[in-house]
């Protein structure tokens, strides 16, 4: 991984220059999460849901299902996960100094997932999850969490007329630490035979930032992380859990909360992944918090957006979906992320928003024809696992933004080109260090494509010229010649 910042390219104007050999980050996917969210029951519903999120034919080709463990127990929704004796305390075996606990993985949400993951694997065996938990178990009778009133974080509140939500707010008490770390490890050694596909990763906390808290939630600090990830090595090792460690899943887009942590030399090695999330009041410009985190990078650590999206009302143009598209290409060429995940994948209300790629109407049956669905489709349905970005030009010309990947193991690339402008632009693809283009397709989005198989740009030798409409985003994808 790539520990200096990228440096600028310059191929000429309206120039992008194709150089195998200055690779960049490997990319690890795309996806999006199924949290609190059934599959539609309506089956032609279902069955046009999954093609459009993991076909590559017939879809955008996402590889990665983020999931939630299901830790509430609420007075109004209890999850039931982690199965509790009569007097209401979670039970366990004790071993070694370490607890096991016993899950119940008929639990609904992950159930709902494993279906997911069956239904969007026929399309594709590169299927991945990985998993993130919004509180610590916590209830009446086991309170693994306390109040954090210097920072007016306390466990409990209300929502709607309910209250006394032990699974909201608070922080995971230090006397709990590797109880937290155990049942963490036992959901990750359980996962994959519990629910038949790889766990890549496992999250410490989901937005351990954000406050006041009104949902599913517990605050960390940077020192809480430091003084947690000790407990949870004990448990990986004891346990013989090798899975991927992601944190902190800031709200923001930085990696505060983990600096410490990845300063520390005994630390470090226990983070794999930084998350991030990616929301800004204005999300038309999400693309503006993208940047290169140091500590991250200068640690060598993969860096994930493991959530953005956007609380406002559908919005199905195209000029939403360059949005998006500028967003990725941001994160992508600047942040240099490892992967990127939209928040929900679909969602069914009256009034649709833009928290999800696909909206359905409040029956289940009616599916809104999202621009940002495709936006994000020209990046996951053709830059698979496992290709590496190229240094490249990120902006050959005036209101143009451009990105390059290859596979690594073959001579396959492919381009990624936005057109943010009201007029046509040319762009030329040049290639260096190769002989000349063996073949090539192109895809579009406009006001009136939807990934669009287009008239492919003939390649000349080294060289081929890609037209760009006003407003639209278009993927080249083809082969050269070494």
């Amino acid at each position: 991984m790539p520990t200096t910042a990228p440096s600028v390219i310059s191929g000429g104007a309206g120039v992008v220059t194709i150089n195998p050999a200055l690779t960049r980050q490997t990319v690890e996917g795309f996806g999006g999460s199924n949290a609190w969210t059934g599959l539609p029951s309506d089956a032609t519903a279902r069955a046009q849901v999954v093609k459009l999120l993991f076909s590559t034919t017939d879809g955008i080709g996402l590889t990665l299902i983020r999931n939630r463990i299901p830790f509430r127990e609420s007075t109004q929704y209890n999850d039931a996960f982690m199965a509790k004796d009569a007097s209401g305390r979670y039970t366990y075996t004790s071993s070694g100094g370490h607890k096991s606990f016993n899950l119940n993985w008929s639990n609904w949400d992950l159930q709902n997932t494993k279906t997911l993951f069956s239904l969007a694997s026929a399309y594709s065996p590169q299927i991945r999850g990985f998993s993130t938990p919004w509180t610590p178990p916590n209830n009446q009778f086991d309170r693994w969490k306390i109040d954090d009133a210097a920072n007016g974080n306390t466990v409990g509140g209300t929502v709607g007329n309910i209250s006394n939500w032990p699974d909201i707010g608070g922080v995971l008490d230090s006397q709990h630490y590797q109880d937290y770390a155990d049942v963490l490890a036992d959901y990750a050694k359980g996962f994959q035979a519990q629910m038949g596909y790889p766990l890549m990763a496992v999250s410490i906390q989901n937005e351990p930032n954000y406050l006041p808290k009104t949902y599913e939630s517990a605050g960390w600090s940077a020192a809480q992380f430091s003084a947690f990830l000790p407990a949870l090595s004990k448990a990986w090792q004891a346990k013989g859990v090798s899975t991927p460690v992601i944190a902190p899943e800031s709200f923001n887009f930085n990696d505060s909360l983990i600096a410490p942590a990845l300063s520390d030399s005994s630390l470090a090695p226990l983070v794999s992944i930084v998350g991030v999330h990616q929301y800004q009041s204005d999300m038309s410009k999400a693309y503006q918090a993208a940047s290169w985190l140091t500590a991250t990078k200068t640690k060598a650590k993969r860096l994930w957006v493991t959530e953005l999206s956007s609380g406002e009302n559908n919005d199905a143009s195209i000029t939403d979906g360059l949005n998006w598209a500028r967003t990725i290409h941001a994160d992508m060429t600047t942040a240099e992320v490892n992967a990127f995940c939209y928040w929900w994948l679909w969602t069914s209300a009256s009034t649709p928003k833009k928290g999800s790629l696909i909206n359905l109407d409040a029956t289940g049956t009616q599916i809104t024809d999202n621009k940002r669905l495709y936006a994000v489709g020209h990046y996951s349905r053709f830059v698979r696992p496992g290709w590496v970005r190229l240094n490249a030009e990120t902006s050959p010309v005036a209101n143009v933004y451009s990105s390059v990947y290859r596979d690594p193991a073959t001579q396959d690339v492919a381009v990624v080109l936005l057109n943010t402008g009201s007029s046509a632009q040319t762009v030329k693809l040049q290639l260096a260090g190769a002989s000349a283009f063996a073949s090539l397709s192109q895809w579009r989005t406009s006001a009136t494509e939807s990934l669009a198989l287009v008239t492919p740009p003939s390649p000349g030798s080294a060289t081929a010229s890609v037209v760009l409409p006003a407003a639209s985003i278009t993927t080249v994808r083809g082969s050269y010649k070494p």
